[in-house]
């Protein structure tokens, strides 16, 4: 974490973030750096104004390996992707599945049974930044930290855990 010099120390992780890519079963970006150049781009949706790449993805747009379709919306994207519109869709991991969830209450004729997890662009965490001052300023400061870290510490790894049972 850096740029921010008057912040220290970091919470123990709030969350984590997955951004990763979902696709059809004939579609994959698994591999896109090592691929030669295919036929046709895979077309990629994503929510409009969000750009999740990491290198490689950004080097396959560059050679049109891959063409971007920005969407307004989850929904929309993997309605899209279920309707074979677009070939994968990035964004956070538990924003799509929550929305297939919800697709496949509110629309329960399309089949989303195909759509398979792909490529994890990225994972970052989120923290609770401090102000860096002396301890003195702050006489309950380290106590606070001690205590918010061990709290975070629980809620984090309950999440995760509900979270591998989910899959």
């Amino acid at each position: 974490m850096q740029g921010r010099s008057f912040i220290w120390p970091y919470s123990e992780p709030l969350h984590e973030e997955v951004i990763q890519a979902f696709c059809n079963p004939n579609s994959s970006l698994l591999k896109i750096e090592n691929t030669e150049y295919p036929l046709k781009p895979i077309n990629v949706g994503i929510n409009a104004g969000y750009l999740l790449f990491d290198e490689a993805l950004n080097t396959a747009m560059e050679q049109n390996k891959i063409k971007i379709w920005e969407n307004k919306d989850t929904l929309s994207n993997i309605l899209k992707l279920a309707k074979n519109r677009i070939d994968c869709y990035i964004n956070d991991k538990w924003a799509i599945l929550s929305g297939i969830k919800a697709l496949k209450k509110s629309h329960p004729f399309v089949d989303l049974s195909q759509l398979q997890q792909d490529r994890i662009i990225f994972k970052r965490t989120a923290h609770i930044g401090y102000l860096k001052a002396p301890s003195e300023k702050f006489p309950f400061k380290d106590d606070f930290i001690k205590e918010m870290d061990a709290a975070l510490k629980l809620v984090f790894e309950r999440r995760t855990q509900i979270d591998s049972d989910d899959k």
